[in-house]
């Protein structure tokens, strides 16, 4: 199937532009490498949920990016990672005969950029190594149900925006970005629950 991709690899992104084809082991290529650690993925000629998935949660597990669910799984949605390729199942939300879909991938490169887990605390001070001074970081709880929470040094970190609403920006300041990574300074479900899962993608200061 014909595909179109751009791609920087020295920044662990690409877009990758491409058409289903219905069939289990459809392989499209990301150009980056490296195995992505976050693929978003959006049928375009139709209306479609966005797909979230990551080579760093369990095969079939997948997220809502346009909204608030916790982790799911099913199996259609599998999703076999490589290097090179993103073997998709058949699930029709990325992988519909005929239909066209845009996918986003993401991997981690030192002093760039950086997608990783983590576990809430409960507690203020729970630090997040990025191996860098973060400058903008979006997380999402894989535990409970929440919203998709978007910081960044432009607008300062007690300035807040939800990728999947459209609410205008809140003042709740529940992270600090520092030296090699960022602080989770609140206690709230989302972004440092006790005991529950998250998954972050972080850019770094000056990339």
């Amino acid at each position: 199937k014909a595909y179109t991709c751009h791609y920087n690899a020295d920044l662990g992104f690409s877009i990758v532009g491409y058409e289903g084809d219905g069939v289990d082991g459809h392989e499209i290529p990301h150009f980056l490498g490296k195995v992505p650690e976050l693929s978003i993925f959006k049928k375009r000629n139709a209306v479609a949920g966005w797909i979230a998935k990551s080579s760093l949660l369990a095969f079939g597990d997948y997220l809502e990016f346009n909204g608030t669910a916790a982790i799911q799984n099913t199996a259609n949605l599998s999703t076999i990672f490589s290097d090179t390729t993103l073997e998709l199942a058949t699930n029709t939300s990325y992988n519909n005969s005929t239909d066209s879909y845009i996918n986003y991938n993401f991997t981690s490169i030192p002093n760039v950029c950086k997608i990783g887990t983590y576990i809430g605390t409960g507690a203020a001070g729970n630090y997040v190594d990025c191996g860098f001074k973060a400058a903008w970081v979006l997380i999402k709880n894989l535990t409970s149900t929440q919203q998709w929470h978007m910081y960044d040094a432009s607008r300062g970190d007690n300035k807040e925006l939800y990728a999947n609403l459209s609410n205008a920006e809140g003042t709740t300041t529940r992270i600090d970005f520092v030296d090699d990574g960022f602080v989770c300074i609140d206690t709230s479900t989302g972004v440092n629950g006790l005991n529950d899962q998250y998954i972050f993608m972080a850019y770094a200061e000056g990339t």
